[in-house]
């Protein structure tokens, strides 16, 4: 029985933490909230996508990663490449700007739906 518990722990807890930490998707998706601009296909997007990564990680694909120490570590090193990259981008757009935060401006949106969805699919 305590095996279980804290299998389920450590996994409510990944999952809250998965959630509660805001990332680029939880910004894309606050951004095009406020501008109410495609929310629809950008909230659906991002939840089918969720799940199917979700539907990943329990299906197995833990194991056949730790079957593969290489893949474990590539992943680490692109992951962290991933998040330097957003941070520089993130850095020269606060640099570049003059404006203090411009929430609903019409430019903090993406101006056409399939624009959003392959933003939202690139954030995922």
């Amino acid at each position: 029985m305590t095996t279980y518990f804290f299998a389920a722990m450590a996994g409510l807890l990944t999952g809250a933490g998965l959630i509660i930490a805001i990332g680029p998707q939880n910004v894309f998706v606050l951004r095009q909230g406020v501008a109410r601009a495609h929310i629809t296909p950008v909230i659906v997007v991002c939840v089918v996508s969720d799940v199917l990564l979700i539907a990943a990680g329990v299906a197995g694909l833990g194991a056949l990663v730790a079957a593969h120490p290489g893949a474990v570590t590539v992943a680490k090193i692109l992951g962290g490449a991933y998040v330097i990259v957003l941070g520089l981008m993130a850095a020269r757009r606060s640099l570049r700007s003059s404006e203090a935060l411009t929430v609903g401006a019409p430019s903090s949106a993406t101006a056409s739906r399939w624009a959003a969805v392959g933003a939202a699919l690139a954030l995922t």
